[in-house]
């Protein structure tokens, strides 16, 4: 079972700076340049969101037998390969 929670969480994937907001909000907020940066840049992270954001994976009760300390408050599209392709191997 633990292993299950595991491979559901690491399988998650969020945009997470953009969550809650729409893109054209996101542009207006923090600039199309560095969205479209977000977006398509590889190692690029958003911004953290605050463990007090009701949007970050904390305050999601899917992820509540996972330990917080792994839960991202940001990640770019690197950071999500890294976390899946130890389930690949």
């Amino acid at each position: 079972m633990e292993t299950q929670l595991k491979a559901l969480w690491c399988t998650s994937s969020k945009f997470l700076y953009i969550k809650g907001i729409s893109k054209v909000e996101a542009n207006e907020k923090y600039g199309e340049k560095v969205v479209t940066d977000w977006r398509r840049g590889f190692d690029v992270l958003p911004p953290p969101l605050s463990k007090e954001d009701p949007n970050h994976p904390v305050n999601d009760p899917r992820y509540r037998h996972v330990d917080s300390s792994l839960l991202p408050s940001s990640e770019s599209l690197k950071d999500i390969i890294e976390r899946l392709t130890p389930l690949w191997k």
